[in-house]
């Protein structure tokens, strides 16, 4: 069994950046006009009790020891709306997004340090990225190899390719007030993730990993899928403490259960 501290998660969680577009956003209301998820001034329908997207997500990739969740979770969401425009998988470079996002924010170490999810989508918007045929995710078995993988500049011959899945915008849901605080309650982002969901417009969520957890999902070494109740606001104590930060891609929903497409750490 893996040890906790053998698990490579590592998201990041932004600070406020005025920049930011939310679902109000002009640029973004107009994209969402045709949406249930962004109708003004109607009712908005009930929401559905089971929403499943499963039919157009991609399998959940293993990332390895390498903190590239936020890069693994802006490819699924590229794959998942390539397959539901035109049926077709295009396998995103997970390894492109991470790098090219990397240079944009001209952030130094090796893939231990994660990026954050802004700077994911910040590369898709203003770059694109190739096929992951073209600039493969690095054999994770070796971890040398991987780490010298992760430092390489992609081709000219990608950085054309990847023209081709350019994202038009992007935005947050949980948008910030200049000191950080958040502008949207609980409640009603939730009641926005399952509206976006039942557009089939699928979320990225980071969240904190407890080790208690973790521990508990460990076999032969992946992280699996499970059931985690959370009865109420978390108090961190000296035996409840968050391990790690993680992202996912939010998928089926129902009332109960919320499962979703995400990297796995393994070793």
């Amino acid at each position: 069994m893996s040890s906790v501290s053998n698990v490579f998660t590592e998201w990041r969680p932004e600070p406020p950046d005025s920049r930011d577009h939310g679902p109000q956003s002009p640029a973004v209301k107009k994209l969402l006009a045709g949406k249930r998820a962004a109708k003004k001034g109607v009712k908005p329908p009930a929401i559905p009790k089971r929403v499943d997207l499963r039919e157009w997500c991609p399998p959940a990739k293993l990332q390895g020891n390498f903190n590239t969740c936020a890069a693994h979770v802006v490819a699924a969401l590229v794959d998942y709306f390539e397959r539901r425009a035109f049926g077709t998988s295009v396998a995103p470079s997970r390894r492109f997004i991470f790098r090219v996002a990397k240079n944009l924010a001209e952030a130094k170490g090796n893939a231990q340090n994660g990026i954050y999810i802004r700077q994911a989508m910040g590369a898709l918007k203003m770059i694109g990225t190739p096929p992951e045929k073209f600039f493969p995710y690095p054999d994770i078995t070796d971890a040398a190899a991987a780490e010298a993988a992760f430092e390489e500049e992609p081709s000219a011959f990608c950085y054309a390719l990847a023209s081709d899945y350019r994202a038009v915008t992007y935005y947050r849901l949980d948008t910030q007030e200049p000191d950080g605080t958040p502008a949207v309650k609980p409640a009603e982002l939730l009641e926005m993730i399952k509206r976006h969901v039942a557009a089939n417009i699928p979320t990225t969520i980071g969240f904190p990993l407890f080790g208690d957890i973790i521990k508990g999902s460990m076999t032969n070494g992946e992280l699996l899928m499970r059931t985690i109740a959370m009865p109420g606001p978390i108090r961190m104590t000296d035996s409840v403490k968050a391990n790690r930060n993680h992202v996912t891609m939010s998928r089926p929903v129902t009332d109960a259960h919320a499962h979703s497409a995400r990297s796995r750490g393994s070793r």
